[in-house]
């Protein structure tokens, strides 16, 4: 994954004889590959993967977490839930990807899933199998940072109360202009670097919290902020945690960007949205595994909607015909005869249709079908894993070279390098052959990074216990030519 191999099939451009001279056994058959994904991709696998990570990044010892769903559009074959799609600004068949990232930015879970459920269904059960991955107990309260898509006063409360889960979250529907400047209770300023360390701009921030009136409960909290060319907003936060420090609070939620971009780092470099398999499963295999729920049947829902047509029709002659009295119009009112008629007719046929059906009859008798997502569950925990190593190793590179443009770029064509390895019995000496010619800052930032990397001691990924030495080649990798053109 770290080498770009995103899926099974990018692996064929992998040397697996380099391969197994590093990792000990490798697999470069794609169909034996196929096979054993098939077989480890389980529920134990793919959690075994998520805690190994969790414990990685130290997410066991957070409280606050970043939650936020991220849509995929399937443009398969098969008839599975349609959900709305951002890609097509519009509803279409859609894949949900459930994303837990930690405060500092660093995916810890992730979960796959149709549209059987609204993310206000899925989300505490989401929650619950977290709770599970990193071994937390219910009772333990847990702060979620969240888009106002969950907005729903009467979740707040049970979310709270039942499940032990704090949201924070954007007012949905605040009217700006509501700010008092004498109640200012807080300032503070939030600093974001723009090309190096030292290129920082200035995000400054002014509140105030109070009770929300439509549940005191919950705390909102009205904040103005600045930007650093002088663009000032004014918006309103809702916070279900009585306790958590006010601006600690509105930090995470104004550095949610941090989570937004990362959905397309990982998708671009770790091809978090390829789908893996296309199997699916239908609606009757699932039975006994979801959990049904009663939604508004098909045909109430349609003479519900036909209803409504019909009666603003009818609104509309009856408009007309008061604008007009006095006015003899036939036709008029003939329509607005049969357009009561076909009302009655409609109400009588609501009362004899059942308002409520299983949704999951409902699903299998029109045969829809749910992505088999136990492949790609498996392949996201190791892409999230690979991210994640990925910034771990690049973190002391940016401090050294302090340029983020490009540092992304170097520093994986740099791990990406072809070079030597030397093989002793106690330690391997690593070669580096980069393929563009560094400038000598470049080089001796380099340098200076391996050398720190070599005070480490890492060991080989074989087991033998070997240490590595990693050092850069004289002069970088070059294209030789033999010139046969006749002097």
């Amino acid at each position: 994954m770290l080498l770009g191999a995103v899926n099974v099939e990018r692996t064929k451009l992998l040397n697996f004889e380099s391969l197994q001279i590093l990792l000990g056994k490798a697999v470069g058959s794609l169909n034996l590959q196929r096979s054993q994904l098939d077989k480890m991709a389980n529920d134990e696998g793919f959690l075994s993967l998520l805690r190994c990570n969790a414990e990685w990044v130290g997410a066991r010892e957070q409280t606050q977490f970043y939650y936020d769903p991220h849509t995929k559009q399937y443009t398969g074959a098969e008839k599975i839930l349609e959900g709305w799609c951002p890609k097509v600004r519009g509803v279409d068949k859609v894949l949900h990807m459930d994303f837990i990232h930690t405060p500092e930015g660093e995916p810890v879970f992730v979960e796959d899933t149709d549209n059987f459920d609204d993310l206000r269904e899925r989300f505490p059960k989401v929650v619950g199998r977290f709770r599970r991955m990193l071994d937390v107990p219910d009772e333990k309260p847990l702060t979620f940072v969240i888009d106002r898509g969950i907005f729903k006063i009467e979740l707040f409360s049970r979310l709270r109360e039942s499940h032990h889960i704090h949201i924070v979250t954007w007012e949905k529907g605040y009217q700006k202009g509501q700010w008092d400047e004498s109640r200012v209770s807080g300032r503070f300023i939030m600093t974001r670097a723009r090309n190096n360390s030292t290129d920082l701009q200035k995000y400054r921030f002014s509140y105030y919290q109070q009770p929300w009136k439509k549940d005191p409960s919950i705390r909102q909290i009205i904040v103005l902020g600045t930007n650093p060319k002088g663009v000032t907003i004014e918006v309103s936060v809702l916070a279900t945690d009585p306790q958590t420090d006010t601006e600690s609070m509105l930090r995470a939620i104004f550095t949610r960007w941090l989570q937004e971009n990362d959905f397309k780092y990982m998708d671009r470099h770790f091809g978090i949205n390829e789908i893996t398999s296309y199997a699916v499963f239908s609606y009757v295999e699932l039975i006994g595994l979801v959990e049904d729920r009663e939604h508004k049947s098909g045909n109430f829902k349609a003479l519900s909607a036909k209803k409504s047509k019909l009666k603003s029709a009818l609104g509309k002659s009856l408009t007309q015909k008061h604008l007009n009295k006095g006015k003899a119009h036939p036709q008029r009112e003939l329509k607005i005869e049969d357009l009561t008629r076909q009302i009655k007719e409609v109400e009588d046929q609501l009362t004899e249709t059942e308002r409520e059906t299983s949704r999951l009859d409902d699903l299998i008798e029109k045969q829809y079908s749910r992505l088999d997502t136990r492949r790609k569950s498996f392949m996201d925990a190791i892409k999230i894993s690979a991210r994640n190593m990925f910034y771990k190793a690049l973190n002391p590179f940016r401090r050294l070279y302090d340029n983020y443009r490009d540092d992304h770029t170097l520093f994986r064509d740099l791990s990406r390098s072809h070079g030597c390895l030397c093989l002793n019995k106690d330690q391997v000496e690593v070669i580096l052959c980069p393929a563009p010619n560094y400038p000598p800052h470049l080089r001796r930032t380099v340098e200076t990074y391996l050398t720190d990397l070599n005070q480490t001691m890492p060991q080989m990924p074989d087991g033998s216990g070997r240490t590595i030495r990693f050092s850069l080649a004289k002069k970088a990798s070059k294209l030789f030519a033999v010139d046969i053109r006749p002097k």
